[in-house]
């Protein structure tokens, strides 16, 4: 196609297309994301897959190169949190979107000096016994101005800049601390990013955080979600393992909502696997959710992983999970989570 490509930063590349060319902008993205997916062989490294993000901005005919610029990155700001490999136009909502994450993202980065954060706990539920297991560690943000806001909204925005690291360290401390002061031994299960694996500083903060707080590693278990299957980085893989060698657990949230083939499940150092809580809703009413529950429960027992069932609501979907050999249970049948006031005496009465 005709046009001028060029390179703006390490890994950040423009394409400027003349007049005219607007129609051609959609389909040459599509061929472009497809071209650069393909295996890379590299010197006779192993072959490499890259993925890209997409914006495209159109010329209106009074926009100038700056106001395009910022449009197309607007666009790719938003094909990044499509996805992998992903493309979306520019708009103007797009836009409004924009400027309230970046209001968001400079208001979560004052957070934690300001206080606003705090952690809360879930009990996880042995079904064989009834007892505490595990309690889930979860962040909670209080705005001073918008009050509670959903971690389903603001996760995505840390996890699009480098602030991931700064709170899932946090709260990584704050929970370690919380549960070095639990009367019982139960496990801590700690969220962990994609973003916060593969160049090794996650074993160093946990060995580091362990010593400070005195929690042995056999109580802490790291929640990966299927997305860190997905990936091929290599370094993933080895920091997963060296925690593994520590004593940390490793568990795979929200399972069966990813695209991770079973080969990729066997390949990480699994310890327990948690149903996505959507199954467990709809496993009481539809024959084949039931089916899927049955089936994780069995790859667990197959493989020796511990299999723990999410968002169990109701004494029918308990009833179900425990008849399919589920080995926990967490969900707002047992609490919700509670702030740290008294998690253990909170748990006591599920």
């Amino acid at each position: 196609e005709p046009g001028l490509a060029a390179r703006f930063g390490g890994d950040e590349f423009a394409l400027l297309l003349p007049g005219g060319a607007g129609e051609l902008a959609v389909p040459l993205a599509e061929r472009l994301l497809i071209e650069l997916g393909r295996p890379y062989d590299i010197e006779g490294q192993p072959a490499r897959q890259v993925t890209a993000s997409i914006g495209i901005a159109l010329a209106d005919g009074t926009a100038t190169p700056d106001a395009m610029l910022r449009q197309a990155d607007c666009a790719l700001y938003a094909a990044k949190g499509a996805g992998k490999a992903a493309w979306r136009l520019f708009t103007r909502r797009l836009e409004t979107e924009r400027s309230d994450e970046m209001r968001l993202e400079r208001d979560l980065r004052q957070a934690i000096a300001a206080g606003q954060l705090a952690v809360a706990y879930q009990p996880i539920i042995d079904l064989a016994q009834g007892s505490v297991n595990a309690r889930e560690a979860l962040l909670r943000w209080t705005h001073p101005e918008r009050g509670p806001v959903s971690p389903r909204r603001f996760i995505p925005i840390a996890e699009k800049s480098d602030l991931i690291r700064e709170l899932g360290l946090w709260v990584l401390d704050q929970a370690c601390r919380a549960a070095a002061a639990w009367p019982d031994e139960a496990r801590l299960c700690v969220n962990v990013s994609v973003y916060q694996l593969g160049d090794g500083s996650l074993p160093r903060a946990v060995r580091e955080i362990l010593g400070q707080t005195g929690l042995t590693p056999r109580r802490l278990e790291l929640e990966i979600t299927e997305t860190v299957l997905s990936t091929t980085a290599g370094g993933i893989v080895d920091d997963l393992q060296l925690l593994h060698d520590m004593g940390v657990s490793v568990s795979l949230d929200d399972f069966g909502v990813g695209f991770s083939s079973l080969a990729r499940v066997r390949a990480f150092p699994i310890d327990r696997i948690k149903i996505d809580g959507s199954f467990v809703r709809d496993a009481v009413e539809r024959p084949d959710c039931r089916a899927i529950v049955g089936i994780v429960a069995e790859l667990g027992r197959r493989l020796g992983i511990e299999t723990v069932a999410e968002g169990v609501e109701t004494p029918a979907q308990l009833a179900v999970v425990r008849e399919e050999g589920f080995t926990e249970a967490q969900g707002y049948l047992f609490g919700r989570a509670v702030l740290p006031a008294a998690p253990a005496a909170r748990a006591a009465g599920a």
